[in-house]
């Protein structure tokens, strides 16, 4: 939990998964997926300073965040954490592309489909479910782009290194999704600097040593994807124009992808949900495999265009994991998902 320093109670709302066994049309699954909603109020941790637990940095009430001056000695994580607003325009965007992948790939059901008989799951959107709070074991309605794990240890070194941007606002560029059979998530294509305060261990595997150009050089020569290494013919932004927030999508905007956004140089992601008995901290790792895919350049893929309605157009591409096993799904989209997020601490 983390310590917002606020004075009035709030109440956020918790979309709990659907019963509905159908496989749902892409075009219409908001209503079905987002009602039904369950409140968590926030409780008082102190009445004599008005301090408030939080489930995140956010307040809807007040919209503040705490300051190094009262943050403990052992929090959980500190990371981006995307308000009410951001987070659900981002459910529904990673829902909408779930129902297009599952309705229009049939090799993309099928892994679904596997996976779910084999867990006991009949509803494609109950699969991958959002993890619960370690504490209260309620699912949060927030997603966060962890930056640094502590595991409720003491982190003197990065807590100095971060006192100045608590709370600050950065822009973060959320540019494709990715399914393996334990983990869905976004992948954050970071800035400079964030990637200079992001300290989450990302270079697991000895292919990850290559120097960007290294990896792009290689990409190029050894992609069949149209989107690898080529300038898109299009312009403007989807569905929006080329104003701040889309109207579908609440505190999205959406940019032109530039034709170097993959392999992303870290781990950085927000993990939309995670399959039964998975660990949140997978969804890290299944992203340090596919970059390792990705930069590798001579795994065997193929190539799915999907989108264009509710969501942009992109590539989906099927990669078979290094040891041969189960498939792994990487969505490209055609525009990155621009929006704000407050790096902040969780208790």
């Amino acid at each position: 939990m983390q310590i917002c320093t606020c004075t009035n109670y709030t109440n956020y709302i918790v979309d709990p998964s659907t019963n509905d066994d159908n496989r749902t049309n892409s075009g219409n699954i908001s209503e079905g997926l987002l009602s039904n909603s369950l409140q968590l109020t926030l409780l008082a941790a102190d009445p004599e300073d008005n301090n408030i637990i939080a489930k995140y940095s956010v307040s809807a009430a007040t919209n503040e965040y705490p300051d190094s001056r009262n943050v403990p000695q052992g929090p959980l994580f500190y990371g981006w954490f995307y308000d009410k607003t951001v987070s659900d325009s981002l459910k529904l965007i990673s829902q909408k592309y779930l129902a297009v992948c599952y309705d229009y790939v049939p090799e993309f059901s099928s892994f679904l489909d596997r996976n779910m008989y084999f867990a006991n799951v009949s509803n494609p959107f109950a699969y991958y479910v959002k993890p619960s709070d370690p504490d209260t074991r309620v699912i949060d309605p927030f997603y966060h782009t962890t930056a640094k794990f502590c595991g409720r240890l003491p982190c003197p070194e990065y807590a100095a290194k971060v006192a100045k941007v608590l709370g600050k606002s950065f822009q973060m560029h959320i540019v494709g999704l990715f399914f393996t059979k334990r983990t869905y998530g976004y992948r954050i294509k970071l800035t400079s600097h964030e990637q200079d305060i992001f300290e989450v261990d990302e270079r697991k595997n000895s292919l990850q040593t290559a120097t960007v150009s290294e990896v792009l050089d290689n990409q190029i020569q050894n992609s069949s994807s149209p989107i690898d290494g080529t300038v898109h013919e299009y312009e403007g932004y989807f569905h929006s124009g080329k104003t701040p927030n889309h109207p579908l999508y609440p505190g999205i905007h959406f940019e032109p992808q530039p034709t170097d956004f993959h392999p992303t140089e870290s781990r950085a992601h927000v993990t939309i949900g995670c399959a039964p008995k998975v660990q949140p901290q997978q969804t890290g790792l299944d992203l340090v495999e596919i970059v390792d895919l990705e930069i590798s350049g001579h795994i065997p893929h193929l190539d799915f265009s999907i989108g264009g309605a509710d969501v942009p157009k992109a590539i989906l591409r099927q990669f078979w994991d290094s040891e041969g096993g189960d498939p792994v799904f990487v969505l490209y989209p055609k525009e990155q998902m621009v929006t704000d997020a407050t790096f902040s601490v969780y208790i």
